[in-house]
């Protein structure tokens, strides 16, 4: 089969990343910082010519999607890119405990907080998924995606979507089951770019590459990532 090339975007900084919100699948806004983010990594993409993108539908990916959609040469016209809101490409499913505060969530839900900290793998709040669930999830998506564009006949997409999600796609493109990626040393940040093939497998080329970004757009760092950021870019 003819190989695949993917973009990997995370969704620029939102509104629940600066204030440590446990955001999940709730929408919401993004800041005026998220919006330089959106328009440098576009800037960033606009000579790699996609023949689609493929965003989850939240405002915060969205409009990460449609900034790198309009630095694109063919944004508009009969032969414009083609966006695709991708449903399973949503944040996990956080239940009762997303709008809240991470020290919200320590103070009113000690007992869900410690399990959350202890076995982030099996842990699931009343209404919500598990990180096994969104391993699943993810993976069942990524290759349902790459199977359509290579019944498209397209060879290189875009896809845009949230920091847990990507945490499970890199695990499971690495290698790792989600029972055994909890303890794995990375991180993707806001608006950061990762490259990957998909040739039946997916190989990653290069992670959380933020170079296009100065000391001002210097993505925030949530406590969630302690030391476990990784910018391995394209050398």
């Amino acid at each position: 089969m003819k190989t695949l090339e993917l973009y990997i975007i995370r969704h620029c900084e939102s509104e629940s990343n600066v204030n440590d919100v446990f955001q999940g699948q709730t929408d919401g806004g993004v800041t005026p910082k998220g919006i330089t983010q959106a328009q440098r990594v576009a800037a960033r993409l606009s000579d790699v010519a996609f023949d689609a993108i493929y965003t989850s539908p939240l405002i915060r990916a969205h409009t990460t999607a449609t900034a790198i959609h309009a630095a694109q040469p063919h944004s508009t016209g009969t032969t414009a890119v083609p966006v695709y809101l991708r449903r399973n490409l949503r944040e996990i499913n956080a239940g009762r405990l997303e709008g809240l505060t991470i020290a919200q969530i320590e103070r009113d839900y000690p007992a869900e907080y410690e399990w959350w900290r202890g076995d982030i793998a099996r842990f699931v709040s009343p209404g919500g998924e598990s990180f096994v669930q969104l391993y699943e999830r993810v993976r069942a998506e990524f290759t349902a995606i790459a199977e359509d564009a290579g019944r498209r006949g397209y060879s290189r997409i875009c896809v845009v979507a949230h920091g847990a999600v990507l945490y499970a796609f890199f695990n499971y493109a690495n290698g790792f089951t989600a029972e055994g990626s909890s303890n794995n040393n990375f991180w993707v940040d806001n608006a950061s770019v990762s490259r990957v093939q998909y040739d039946g497998e997916f190989n990653v080329i290069y992670l959380n590459d933020i170079s296009h970004f100065d000391k001002d757009t210097q993505p925030y760092v949530m406590f969630l990532a302690d030391n476990a950021r990784n910018v391995n870019a394209e050398s």
